[in-house]
């Protein structure tokens, strides 16, 4: 048998066998407690243009923009009472060009492939040709190729010692009239404008090997120089607005 139970506008039909029966008093929260906190992450500049687009839907005083220069990010909550609000995330990332070409990294190449690495980038070089109309680059790619050649053929014609190698190569690199640097043309930051920087291509010799890789101590210099450049730039936006900025 079922018991019937009535309390004022609600009938509840008990099971027999059902021990216990809790009734909860008050208002249920709205569905809107499923919804989940929307988040968007994107280069330094998209708090600002989320901000801009949609400024005449927001309360400006539920509203907060963190910075932190250090990590290289900016954070702009959005109803900031809110559990449901939204966070978008502005990052300064270094540029995938520069990165795939690993300047200032721990990234060594034997000279046959920092050659082929450079003729995959002859877009961003900055000077295209000389004087007399040759390739900068192209010009670069065959003097590395034909060092290699000659080391390589050095090499196997008789054992070298890290003195003679060191030796072979310094002789190699003034026959071969290779560039102690070059100018690029790159972003430095994932959606900034282009900047020019200088670029040195080091060598190390290692027993019966040299291997090169990338530096730019300009490049150095600019990062460090545009970070609060960017930053800064962002910032004023939100301030203009009275936003209220909170350095982390």
């Amino acid at each position: 048998m079922e018991d019937q139970k009535r309390n004022t506008d609600v009938i509840l039909n008990v099971h027999e066998n059902c021990k216990e029966v809790i009734v909860r008093e008050g208002v249920a929260e709205s569905p809107r407690q499923f919804q989940q906190k929307v988040t968007i992450a994107g280069v330094l500049n998209s708090p600002t243009k989320y901000f801009q687009k949609r400024k005449d839907k927001l309360i400006e005083k539920t509203c907060h923009l963190l910075v932190n220069r250090e990590k290289q990010w900016i954070k702009l909550v959005v109803n900031e009472e809110d559990k449901h609000g939204a966070e978008i995330i502005g990052t300064l990332e270094t540029s995938s060009y520069i990165k795939r070409m690993f300047i200032n990294e721990d990234k060594q190449f034997n000279l046959t492939d920092m050659a082929q690495m450079l003729k995959k980038n002859i877009m961003f070089f900055a000077d295209k040709s000389t004087e007399s109309g040759e390739s900068i680059c192209l010009a670069l790619v065959a003097a590395l190729r034909n060092f290699s050649a000659t080391i390589n053929t050095s090499v196997a014609d008789k054992s070298n010692d890290r003195g003679e190698m060191q030796k072979l190569f310094d002789r190699s690199v003034q026959n071969h009239n290779i560039p102690e640097s070059f100018v690029l043309k790159i972003p430095v930051f994932k959606g900034a404008t282009e900047s020019e920087f200088k670029v040195e291509i080091c060598f190390q010799v290692r027993d019966a090997s040299i291997s090169a890789w990338l530096e730019s101590n300009e490049l150095r210099m600019l990062q460090a120089q545009l970070i609060d450049i960017a930053i800064n730039a962002e910032v004023s936006v939100f301030e203009e607005s009275n936003i209220v900025v909170i350095e982390q």
